[in-house]
């Protein structure tokens, strides 16, 4: 979240950490909302990933913090501009990007 304020970036997702998530690797009933919101999260740094044209081809579904680090050493930060999305690289592609996203 920090970093999308930084870039003024709105994010795709918005996140609520959930409790689940302070037990991680614990089998039980709320596993399914931590995976929901891992998937989340490596959608919102994908999105970041787009707006600051890190190449598509460096950036891999679910490796969340390999695209991260991508997106950080990426020599185009903080660019602003149109940029293009790849939804096959997105967990939920069927999300709704707000028209300033697209």
């Amino acid at each position: 979240v920090i970093l999308s304020n930084v870039l003024n970036q709105p994010l795709p997702h918005p996140l609520i950490l959930p409790v689940a998530l302070c037990e991680y690797g614990r089998a039980d009933k709320h596993s399914h909302s931590v995976m929901r919101f891992m998937a989340k999260l490596d959608d919102n740094i994908m999105f970041l990933c787009f707006t600051q044209n890190v190449d598509q081809s460096m950036l891999v579904v679910g490796h969340t913090l390999n695209n991260l680090l991508r997106l950080v050493q990426h020599t185009e930060l903080g660019r602003t501009g149109p940029f293009v999305c790849y939804p096959e690289l997105l967990r939920y592609p069927n999300t709704k990007l707000k028209k300033s996203h697209l």
